[in-house]
């Protein structure tokens, strides 16, 4: 990934700061500050998802993610942000279908079939869910993933089961 050069890093920095400061319509406008082919860089991207999120912005951040697995395929993050946009959007189909294509490239990564398992249990296929989220347990600290299941909202339907695991 190519750094960014000046000015545009100094305009990277303050949108950092003012997101860091919670104000983000100044950190959106030091984004726009950057030079055109720097808008899709890795780096910006990722920032201004993190500010559509904090916005509450899907639709915006559904477009960034997707542009971010475009700028970066190969950084977990790119995937789960734009799967993530999908599922606040209540597009839970769509979400699975958008993170799905990340086990392969991520097979050890726990947080993938976690992730899954959330997306499908929010379209009640618990039995699959089930078995998404042992996947989970299987690649990650068994302990530590089902901690954090028991205090998911999105596992809900499944605490008895994972209660049970």
């Amino acid at each position: 990934m190519t750094p960014l050069q000046p000015p545009d890093c100094y305009y990277f920095s303050a949108a950092e700061g003012w997101a860091a400061l919670g104000s983000y319509s100044d950190a959106l406008a030091e984004l726009e500050r950057l030079s055109r082919p720097l808008q899709d860089h890795p780096d910006v991207l990722l920032l201004r998802w993190h500010i559509c999120a904090k916005l509450k912005e899907w639709t915006a951040c559904i477009e960034v993610g997707w542009r971010l697995v475009a700028a970066a395929p190969d950084q977990l993050a790119s995937w789960q942000n734009y799967a993530n946009s999908l599922f606040y959007a209540k597009r839970y189909q769509d979400a699975f279908d958008a993170l799905f294509p990340a086990i392969e490239k991520f097979p050890a990564e726990w947080s993938i079939p976690y992730n899954l398992a959330c997306y499908v249990c929010q379209m009640d296929k618990l039995d699959e869910a089930q078995s998404w989220f042992k996947m989970a347990l299987s690649l990650g600290d068994a302990d530590q993933v089902k901690k954090q299941a028991l205090s998911d909202p999105d596992l809900g339907p499944l605490k008895k089961t994972i209660l049970a695991m």
